[in-house]
């Protein structure tokens, strides 16, 4: 859970920046799974966690695109 909530925010506005922060963020959802902890209904948080390790101009082009 430490490693899931503390990971490094994407430092660049790129795809391999964001690819790397979802493919961090699925690692962690999966050892969480792996010792059987509730990750089904954890889209909302988890949606929130990584739209905060965007880059503040991927995040604002995040949040128009998604509304």
């Amino acid at each position: 859970m430490h490693h899931l909530f503390s990971q490094p925010a994407a430092q660049q506005e790129s795809a391999i920046a964001f690819k790397n922060l979802i493919d961090c963020t699925n690692k962690h959802v999966r050892a969480l799974q792996a010792l059987e902890r509730p990750t089904k209904y954890w889209d909302d948080i988890l949606v929130h966690l990584v739209s905060t390790k965007l880059p503040p101009e991927m995040r604002k082009t995040w949040e128009i695109v998604s509304c």
